[in-house]
């Protein structure tokens, strides 16, 4: 296991963190990252958060569907807030996402999107949590090719902290969730690449995440357990979980 206080430097000095030892394709974060904001009467919205490590970032340049930055991080309106990663062209078939995620609140039998993905042209997938009538599925399935996770595990009075891989190496359980560590099952999904494009809602820009994000890694390859472990250990420390 690696030491997440490891004196492991980068180009300036620096000691870098945790996430971005791992090599992420893209790692945002409100404590570690760069913003450019605008301001509209007393609120401050993001039209990009950049990775400082990698020069990568997420954007919104459309006034109405720019997210609020914000003491805990980068709040989304659940309307039509969004943020754009197409740019930093994340295509695989094997990949981690990790997030730190809280919400304000969620209707009845509703889905919410984290991450709009597409994979063949005319189709895409979906990374969301869902409640109401679904809400006692405590693992990840393939759900008309969608990943969905339970809304159970997210919580409107801290954040917590979500892991999924997708290993493609394998054909049966090859989805897997973790929330602040602990695995909440797996399930399938179908073997083929996936191009990450939005973060906060599906692609079709419908079911807006409601709440706060922050500490987000995407990598281009499964971690560890190990990796998982250190990781959320890092992430525990900067949000209080």
């Amino acid at each position: 296991m690696l030491n997440i206080n490891a004196n492991i430097l980068g180009a300036k000095g620096r000691r870098l963190p945790y996430p971005v030892q791992l090599n992420p394709v893209l790692y945002l974060s409100k404590t570690n990252g760069k913003f450019v904001t605008s301001v509209d009467g007393s609120d401050t919205y993001v039209n990009e958060w950049i990775d400082p490590y990698t020069g990568k970032k997420a954007t919104q340049t459309t006034g109405d569907y720019r997210p609020k930055l914000v003491s805990n991080g980068v709040e989304f309106d659940g309307a039509d807030d969004y943020l754009n990663v197409s740019a930093i062209d994340f295509t695989s078939s094997s990949f981690t996402i990790c997030v730190a995620i809280r919400v304000s609140n969620i209707s009845s039998d509703s889905f919410r999107g984290l991450i709009g993905e597409d994979y063949t042209p005319g189709s895409y997938t979906r990374i969301y949590y869902r409640s109401g009538i679904h809400n006692e599925i405590a693992f990840c399935n393939r759900y008309n090719d969608k990943i969905e996770m339970p809304y159970d595990f997210v919580s409107t009075d801290q954040f917590v902290y979500l892991t999924l891989i997708v290993d493609n190496s394998i054909d049966i359980d090859n989805v897997e969730f973790f929330i602040n560590n602990t695995s909440i099952g797996v399930g399938d999904l179908a073997n083929t690449e996936s191009i990450i494009k939005k973060i906060g809602t599906y692609n079709d820009n419908t079911g807006v995440h409601y709440g706060y994000l922050d500490e987000i890694s995407m990598f281009d390859r499964v971690l560890s357990r190990f990796e998982i472990t250190d990781i959320f250990n890092y992430t525990k420390q900067l949000k209080g979980i």
